[in-house]
């Protein structure tokens, strides 16, 4: 690939040594003095002056060509790169929707646990409530049962220690749910 400085803006009609510029000056100053003076032009002198501006001009299709060659490759490799750019572009986008569709289903995913998660909570507490009150209806009976009957049986102190180890399960419950 061909590099092309792209920020040289200056441009030499005369070329790069100037020697067109003053060639052309010196043709011109003898043309203005033949003129004025009238007098005759040497042939050989017209001739040579003719054939270095035809390779002067020679030169310059040449550089022109060359330019030119320069242009095209920097044109072709512009629409290639456009081209790919469009490609990536097209990739991105179609990357970007396949992201946003894995995120909504990511979401209603989520919203789907959420809900379970909202059932199953609504009804451990509706259990814990009924186990409350069943609770407080079995230790208001061993009370009653105390006060009236004053038993002291084994059997009465070992139900009266599973109320007891029923009451710690129901708070171990309310205590995890509130952690949750």
């Amino acid at each position: 690939m061909q590099v092309v400085n792209l920020f040289d803006i200056t441009f030499s009609a005369a070329g790069p040594d100037g020697a067109r510029a003053s060639r052309a000056s010196r043709s011109g100053y003898r043309l203005y003095q033949a003129m004025r003076h009238g007098t005759k032009f040497n042939p050989t002198t017209v001739w040579l002056d003719a054939s270095i501006a035809v390779l002067d001009a020679a030169a310059a299709y040449c550089r022109y060509r060359q330019a030119r060659e320069i242009t095209l490759a920097l044109e072709a490799d512009c629409n290639r790169l456009r081209h790919l750019l469009e490609n990536e572009l097209t990739m991105m986008g179609l990357q970007l929707d396949k992201i946003w569709m894995e995120e909504d289903a990511r979401q209603s995913l989520l919203e789907q646990h959420l809900v379970a998660n909202r059932d199953a909570a609504s009804h451990l507490q509706q259990k814990i409530v009924t186990n409350r009150e069943l609770m407080e209806s079995i230790l208001f009976h061993l009370e009653n049962l105390r006060k009236t009957q004053g038993n002291t049986t084994q059997k009465f102190l070992a139900l009266e220690s599973a109320s007891h180890q029923l009451m710690r399960a129901h708070l171990g419950c309310i205590l995890y749910e509130i952690s949750a």
